[in-house]
């Protein structure tokens, strides 16, 4: 994969309606701007662990979001002044001739990006930009929402399945959209309580949705198949046996991340006192530690759960190819590798060998059994009408 930078992209301009972009936390802010970047040492983590990075590695990489085309070619990105495209075999960044999406975008198949756009000036409902790169040509639609999220493909290459409000409904449930008719209809209708997390492998059938509390496995018939207290989103694989799961990790130090750095017990003594005195010189309100999005996998054939130590990141996507060779590459926002904050990138990787050696009983480097929370056993979910409350499952 070709690395290009994209400092000259991402100036910062004022926007209306700020609520509808993606925002960093104060935290995020405070420890993006403790941490330098050190590009030898990306480049010695990724490549210890086969991390490729789509954007230099000490780039202004301050993008919202990121989504690759099914062929692996092209990855379309959001920034808070434009819509752009990478193309690594040209080497080149393209400018999407339209306006800053308000949500994740999507690829309906390998020419066709799919992006929410905000109200007209005076309007109360979305659009949906539909850029075919084939053609070239650019077509917008009215999408009959308030606010999407999580867009992904129906299974037909030509409808979109989403997570929305609506005017007759303020309340995030599952919809399919059809972009040629404009066409809104609720599905999954059986969830009743509200959606923050939508995500469907409509080739085995796995349907994954998330409350605020939990996250809970089902077939499209509202069919339960197991619950997950402790998981803020799963990522069904299109063949069924793996559930990537998006959790919340333990609390890092914004200070102390080199529990990769083999430092000898009185180099490491020194270095622990030298912080500790930095520490104790910050104001109160300055943050210390921050807590990274971490991976683990889940196994659905015997039902075990796997806690990713090599790096750390969200927004996670297996990449569909009809390449049997790539059939667990996966991609990710990477927040870090083994602990230690890095600088924004979107990270790509090949699952296959780990998984090939946790299938005959062995552990491979950067992966641990998971220990945590115990997921519900199958069947486990109260019946819908039975929940109450936003966020209750």
């Amino acid at each position: 994969m070709i690395n290009l930078g994209i400092a000259a992209l991402i100036a910062l301009s004022g926007c209306s309606r700020e609520d509808l972009y993606a925002q960093s936390s104060f935290t995020e802010n405070v420890s993006e701007a403790y941490a330098d970047c050190n590009d030898s040492e990306i480049r010695f983590l990724a490549g210890k662990h086969n991390i490729k990075m789509a954007f230099k590695n000490c780039g202004s990489n301050n993008f919202i979001d990121a989504a690759w085309a099914p062929d692996g070619e092209k990855l379309h990105f959001r920034v808070t002044n434009g819509s752009f495209l990478l193309r690594p075999e040209g080497s080149t960044i393209a400018t999407v001739p339209t306006e800053v999406p308000t949500a994740d975008s999507m690829w309906l198949h390998k020419d066709l990006v799919v992006m929410p756009l905000i109200p007209e000036e005076g309007a109360d409902e979305m659009r949906m930009a539909l850029y075919n790169l084939s053609a070239n040509t650019l077509n917008i639609v009215d999408l009959p929402t308030t606010k999407v999220r999580d867009l992904q493909p129906w299974g037909d290459d030509q409808r979109v399945l989403l997570l929305a409000e609506t005017k007759a409904d303020p309340t995030m449930r599952p919809y399919r959209f059809d972009p040629s008719t404009s066409e809104l209809v609720r599905v999954f209708d059986f969830l009743t309580a509200p959606v923050e997390r939508l995500s469907f492998a409509p080739e085995v059938d796995l349907l994954a949705w998330s409350s605020k509390e939990a996250t809970e496995l089902m077939t499209s018939d509202g069919t339960s198949l197991q619950i997950l207290p402790d998981v803020l989103r799963a990522i069904p694989h299109h063949e069924g046996r793996y559930v990537m799961l998006e959790v919340l990790g333990e609390p890092i130090s914004l200070f102390d991340q080199r529990a990769w750095n083999e430092l000898s017990p009185e180099a490491r003594e020194r270095e622990l006192a030298r912080q500790q005195k930095f520490l104790e010189s910050l104001p109160d309100w300055a943050p210390r530690e921050y807590t990274p999005p971490e991976l683990h996998l889940l196994d659905r054939q015997d039902g075990g759960r796997y806690r990713i130590t090599a790096y750390f990141g969200d927004q996670f996507a297996w990449y569909r190819s009809a390449n049997p060779l790539a059939r667990y590459y996966t991609s990710f926002m990477l927040w870090g590798i083994e602990g230690k904050q890095l600088n924004r990138n979107v990270g790509l990787t090949d699952l296959s060998e780990r998984l090939r050696m946790l299938d005959q009983g062995d552990i491979p480097l950067g992966i641990e059994k998971y220990t945590g929370v115990s997921t519900a056993p199958s069947g486990a979910a109260p019946p819908q009408e039975e929940i109450q409350g936003e966020g209750a499952l």
